[in-house]
């Protein structure tokens, strides 16, 4: 199984699709703000969230339109939400979010997202990545954004790989001229995270680990 990408692979392995996210993210916010021009009232009852989850759309309909036909990637929206598959020895699982000032991804705590923190699989996600061409569990990195406090301009567009609730590292694609990066390493020793797969009888097994019938 493939360690979880280093900086300088992830970068190696994104960077041929980094024009396409940027333009991506600067399309649906020029999309965004020519709406609220033409339609003011419309966007009167939005609240930020709103903003976020129709700009994070936007950018994957975008995105996916920009690499059709590219060799190396794929656009999926079967597994549980948007993303792109990035193909190579170790993989990569590219999904769009709003970024906190943190560089944390915006998402509710569910029970598929805290998986994908901890790079955890179930079958039947592996399954459908297997279908999509990814036969080896990747690494999930986020290319995000940050918004002006108007949300009209893009601040900052960037790549991250959070695990575990740590940020281990992130490059930034909106200043191309002068692109912003750093890894977090783990205490020397530190065996090499990988991607795992948590199968439903290990799920099942963390729920009731004495194996008794529930009612």
């Amino acid at each position: 199984m493939a360690n979880l990408l280093r900086l300088d692979d992830s970068f190696k392995l994104t960077k041929p699709f980094h024009e396409a996210w940027l333009d991506a993210h600067r399309d649906s916010m020029d999309l965004l703000n020519r709406a609220r021009k033409d339609m003011p009232e419309f966007f009167v009852p939005f609240e930020p969230v709103d903003y976020w989850d129709m700009l994070h759309r936007h950018v994957f309909a975008n995105a996916s339109r920009a690499v059709e036909g590219k060799q190396g990637i794929v656009s999926t929206n079967k597994v549980g939400f948007n993303a792109q598959i990035v193909a190579g020895k170790s993989p990569a699982l590219v999904r769009f979010k709003h970024l906190l000032t943190n560089l944390a991804p915006r998402a509710y705590p569910t029970v598929q997202q805290t998986g994908l923190d901890k790079h955890q699989f179930s079958e039947d996600m592996l399954l459908q990545l297997q279908m999509d061409g990814c036969s080896i569990p990747p690494t999930v990195l986020t290319c995000g954004y940050q918004v002006s406090p108007t949300i009209d301009e893009l601040i900052r567009v960037t790549v991250v790989l959070w695990h575990r609730g740590v940020l281990r590292h992130y490059y930034d694609l909106h200043n191309i001229d002068g692109i912003e990066m750093a890894e977090y390493l783990p205490f020397p020793g530190t065996p090499p995270e990988s991607p795992e797969v948590v199968s439903k009888r290990a799920k099942r097994d963390k729920r009731n680990p004495a194996g008794d019938k529930t009612e």
